[in-house]
């Protein structure tokens, strides 16, 4: 700190080199002091703002570092340092060198997927606003189950505490809650399965994210209510072909890719407040509205799969049959004979009829219950408790 302090200060002017190696003028720089420390950082950031492809990784590596090392044993001179004006158009802000470098380079990191695991790092060596906005826009182009656990693991190392949820609500509702018309599938994201489009398989695996993590639960489910809405507000449903709609992507969505303990892993962690940090809880009152409404969703898509089935019966079962006719052999047998066999026909007939009916009474009645248990719901199908509690307060 005090070498820099003596350099800043020296006398000598600054002595500007004919070639063009910037890391030797950088030396030189530092050799002369003065105003050459602070004019050569300025004219690095440009450098490394300007270059391209790998010269562009080298020297804005090289430039990071550098900035890194003078604010930690000079600050004063890391305030005075002058941002370059962005050839990119992005915009950061107000912002010191330090932070625009860190920026940059991290969004460098992003941009290649085999440096990924660096990301989290000098992501964390920002302000807090910035490294969560960073981070969040990063995440949402990591799909991989294994990706997604290695860049959730990194932040929750390197980032304060709490941080972590922070950046995944960000991300999770961005995406459930973004136009996703303009989809394009990226290397290593999992193929749909059958019957669902690729877009909402994306947004169902991007639940995944807050559920590696106990205390990410009463997240979860809010976004998963979220996304449930989704798939009911937005989208018709297609009454020719039921797997095509909406309400086949909700019931996939809860029964293949959904923890089947999520609702009470949800509650049991909302009493709790063990996120830390400055990330706020999800309070108690809300996690058991939430329930109710998942629960009603739930109560619906099933009370819908039994009224399928009940039309599928339906189309699949003839009320009609076609008895095997006698009357060929009729003329050849006697009185009694043509009785008797008649007698067994109709019998046959009769208990063909009765099984029959016993399988569409059944489909219905299971329909029924069904659609009982939604009108019936307790306290009433997607009723928010809050304002069922004030309708009982009033009365």
């Amino acid at each position: 700190g005090a070498a820099m302090e003596m350099l800043n200060r020296s006398p000598f002017e600054a002595v500007r080199e004919g070639g063009g190696d910037p890391f030797r003028n950088g030396m030189m720089s530092f050799m002369i002091g003065g105003g050459a420390v602070q004019e050569y950082l300025e004219e690095a950031a440009v450098l490394a703002v300007q270059l391209r492809e790998e010269d562009e990784a080298s020297f804005l590596r090289f430039a990071v570092h550098l900035v890194l090392y003078v604010d930690s044993v000079f600050p004063e001179l890391s305030t005075r340092l002058a941002v370059p004006a962005d050839d990119d158009g992005t915009e950061y802000g107000e912002v010191t060198l330090r932070e625009f470098l860190l920026l940059r380079y991290a969004s460098f990191l992003a941009s290649s997927r085999n440096l990924w695991s660096q990301v989290a790092l000098y992501a964390s060596l920002l302000s807090n606003q910035h490294m969560i906005d960073m981070y969040a826009d990063f995440l949402l182009q990591v799909h991989g189950d294994a990706e997604r656990q290695m860049t959730l693991e990194q932040a929750r190392e390197f980032f304060p505490e709490g941080a972590d949820i922070v950046v995944l609500r960000n991300v999770v509702r961005d995406m459930i809650l973004g136009d996703q018309e303009d989809f394009t599938r990226i290397p290593g994201e999992p193929l749909a399965p059958s019957g669902i489009s690729p877009v909402n398989a994306r947004l169902m695996r991007s639940i995944h994210w807050m559920c590696y993590h106990p205390e990410h639960m009463p997240d979860a489910l809010v976004c998963t209510n979220m996304l449930l809405r989704r798939f009911f507000l937005l989208n018709e449903m297609d009454a020719s072909d039921p797997s095509q709609s909406n309400l086949y992507d909700s019931k996939y969505f809860i029964e293949k890719v959904l923890p089947t303990n999520l609702v009470d892993m949800a509650v049991d962690q909302c009493g709790s407040n063990i996120i830390g940090g400055n990330a706020p809880h999800v309070p108690e009152p809300m996690v058991q509205n939430l329930k109710a409404e998942f629960v009603s969703f739930e109560s619906f898509l099933k009370a819908h799969t039994k009224y399928a089935q009940f039309l599928d019966v339906i189309s699949k079962t003839s009320p009609c049959h076609n008895a095997k006719s006698g009357a060929s052999n009729r003329g050849r047998r006697s009185a009694m004979e043509s009785e008797i066999s008649d007698k067994l026909e109709r019998n046959a007939f009769r208990q063909r009829k009765v099984a029959i009916c016993k399988i569409v009474i059944e489909a219905a009645r299971r329909a029924s219950d069904g659609w009982m248990d939604v009108l019936t719901f307790a306290g009433g199908w997607l009723v928010d408790l809050d304002d069922l509690a004030s309708i009982d307060a009033e009365s």
